[in-house]
């Protein structure tokens, strides 16, 4: 009998009867990272192919993971462009298919949208990986533009429409780019619930967006879109450490230690690109891109109900949530054109195309798209409304030490005949109070029938010896009613005015050092300069032509950055809630005194006075957060705080009358001092 060619081979049985029982054996217990990561490839004509990974997108892990976590039926990633958010969204189907099969509904926003997308990036990533193409059915009505079947299930890909939305069901639902969505729509969560509603507890809705939709404010303004689903998640924020102190910040906005990206906003858009920097709050180091890749790929998420310690623990336990959140910004993506330069060159150019046009489209779009955080319409340069500020003020005591304030900082400005002297109390993460605020118009030197004449800071160098008694020796009750007091850590007086302030502060500085006060004594004066540093320290010398100041180049002047310092101050006084870098106001404070805040105005060039308004606050606040910062504050670890920060028991600066030989006359000084209304009237 002649053999049988191999053409005519029967099959083997033991191959077949495998392949049908491994079609009965339960799913790959594998994630959707981690199956990605063995099998997917990337296909991207001009930017970078090959296999996928998480080592430029570390953050991605997260959303991966919850994708098939059964404590989450939702997860909501917000991010700007170019952060690979959809890739997350391509794994899943690719897992999907492969691994745990289920209908799943993939919405965008438009037809175009849809077309473009399949064309350019499902079709090329089916035929680009057998596992996909060899499970998609054969007949041409299963592989359509927006209909693909694979064994065991479909994939729909359809417009974000009202009768595409009520009509179809599935397991699996991806709604993409939402707040790109029509705003008629509604909420694309209580339509997305809907529909699936029959497939049981195994059903996950996965939505990711640009902030399209939001504002800056979460309980205010984050009422749709993508930012309203985040709201109400599990809110995780990105942590990473500091290149160089290794101390642990996030980069998403409204963290409890934000590392923000600075730049200098004046000259060419190629100056402003060369200067940015992330800003560690912990220890004020400027980092470079390098640095941020370094940090981004050691980067953990943390959510509500969790702290990151300084050393990059975790504590607490995620509070429990359906919707797991995620939000990425733009310095976390290495995809980001130009990196740091990038998007300090986009910002700046769409602000200057504002201010020239009054036009916010550019600007919103890069704040959203490019660097990933909900846009606020800009407003009037020096919008900070007195009224509002003054709204928020509380129920406490000027002149005491509310509960919170871990150390006391005192500046004071010279003004014409009088020191204008305000005392601020720093808690935990710089969080501060206004614990006191007052005039000095009165001299030690006296008149012919021995009042005192009136305060001279300009002609007489004496007359500054009253900051020995009024800023030095200053002390203040605590709340707790102890009938403890707590010193002044440090203070500063303003050098700079009119002809003859600068050699008396220079003599003063003198005194108090022989005083043996010198420590807790500081001189400081504002710079314009765009360039300058937020503090910088400088030895005046009286040899150069233009200073007659009586200096010979051994005292310390500290240089506060007009425009930096002015920033931040801004941005404080806009925080929605208490906490981190928050000041606090008490209803004692009379509406002079918000007016202050509020006498200067932002423009390119930076921060000016509007008119004659009165600005003492706006800059006391100023260089009492210079004095907070040479105390390095921003690097105090609060669960081991230094002493002059520590808990009241504890607190070095913290004394009863009895135990100290000195309080009283300060104490005293407290008490008799004139109101601040009559001060501001």
């Amino acid at each position: 009998m002649p053999q049988q060619s191999d053409a005519l081979a029967f099959a083997d049985p033991r191959a077949v009867i495998a392949d049908a029982l491994a079609a009965l054996l339960p799913a790959e217990p594998i994630g959707v990272g981690a199956f990605a990561e063995q099998h997917r490839a990337i296909l991207n004509p001009g930017g970078y192919s090959g296999a996928f990974t998480f080592e430029p997108v570390p953050y991605l892990r997260g959303p991966h993971d919850a994708l098939i976590d059964r404590r989450f039926d939702t997860v909501a990633l917000v991010g700007p462009g170019q952060s690979a958010k959809t890739t997350t969204a391509e794994n899943w189907l690719l897992h999907t298919v492969c691994v745990k099969p289920a209908k799943m509904l993939w919405f965008m926003q438009d037809d175009k949208a849809v077309e473009a997308y399949v064309k350019d990036v499902i079709d090329p990533m089916i035929n680009g990986h057998d596992m996909l193409r060899s499970r998609l059915g054969l007949r041409p009505v299963d592989d359509s533009l927006h209909y693909k079947r694979f064994r065991g299930m479909s994939v729909e890909l359809l417009s974000a429409t009202k009768g595409n939305l009520i009509s179809k069901k599935g397991a699996r639902i991806i709604a993409d780019e939402i707040d790109a969505w029509k705003a008629e729509l509604g909420n694309p969560l209580d339509l997305l619930d809907v529909r699936r509603q029959a497939q049981g507890t195994d059903t996950t809705i996965f939505a990711l967006s640009h902030p399209d939709r939001a504002g800056g404010q979460a309980e205010k303004d984050w009422n749709a879109g993508i930012m309203a689903i985040y709201r109400d998640s599990t809110r995780c924020r990105w942590w990473w450490p500091c290149d160089e102190c290794r101390e642990w910040s996030s980069p998403c906005p409204g963290a409890e230690r934000f590392m923000e990206l600075v730049f200098d906003r004046q000259g060419e858009l190629d100056a402003v690109a060369a200067s940015a920097r992330l800003l560690c709050p912990c220890c004020g180091a400027l980092l470079d891109d390098a640095a941020r890749i370094r940090m981004n790929r050691a980067g953990k998420w943390a959510g509500r109900g969790q702290l990151v310690r300084r050393d990059g623990t975790i504590e607490g336990d995620l509070i429990a949530h359906q919707v797991a959140g995620y939000w990425v910004v733009g310095v976390m993506s290495e995809f980001t054109k130009d990196g740091l330069g990038g998007l300090a060159r986009a910002r700046v150019a769409a602000e200057r195309l504002f201010e020239a046009e009054s036009d916010a489209t550019t600007l919103k779009e890069v704040i959203c798209k490019r660097w990933g955080f909900p846009f606020d319409p800009p407003k009037p340069p020096g919008a900070l409304d007195p009224e509002v500020l003054a709204a928020r003020a509380e129920d406490y005591d000027l002149k005491v030490v509310p509960e919170g304030v871990r150390f006391l900082t005192a500046a004071c400005d010279v003004q014409k005949g009088k020191f204008v002297i305000q005392v601020e109390g720093w808690g935990r993460d710089l969080e501060r109070w206004i614990v006191d605020r007052f005039d000095v118009v009165k001299s030690r030197r006296l008149d012919a029938d021995g009042d005192p004449l009136p305060l001279d800071p300009a002609g007489f160098s004496e007359d500054w010896c009253v900051l020995e008694e009024h800023l030095l020796s200053l002390v203040y009750p605590l709340a707790d009613g102890s009938g403890r007091f707590m010193k002044i850590r440090t203070a500063a007086a303003d050098s700079g005015g009119e002809d003859g302030v600068t050699s008396n502060a220079y003599a003063a500085w003198r005194l108090f050092r022989r005083l043996r006060m010198g420590a807790r004594f500081t001189l400081m004066k504002g710079t314009g300069a765009p360039s300058a540093p937020r503090v910088a320290m400088s030895y005046p010398d009286s040899k150069r032509k233009d200073h007659h100041a009586g200096a010979r180049g051994e005292i310390p002047v500290f240089f506060v950055s007009s425009l930096l310092m002015g920033d931040a101050l801004a941005n404080d006084l806009q925080r929605p809630a208490p906490g981190p870098r928050y000041i606090h106001f008490s209803r004692e404070l009379p509406p002079a005194f918000f007016e202050e805040y509020c006498a200067e105005q932002r423009d390119k060039n930076g921060w000016s006075r509007k008119g004659a308004t009165r600005n003492e606050s706006w800059d006391l606040s100023k260089y009492n957060h210079a004095l907070a910062i040479l105390l390095k504050g921003e690097r105090i670890d609060w669960s081991r705080p230094p002493p002059w920060a520590a808990p009241w028991d504890e607190n070095s600066e913290v004394f009863l009358p009895e135990m100290d030989k000195d309080p009283t006359t300060a104490a005293n000084a407290v008490r008799e001092r004139q109101s601040l209304s009559d001060i501001l009237a």
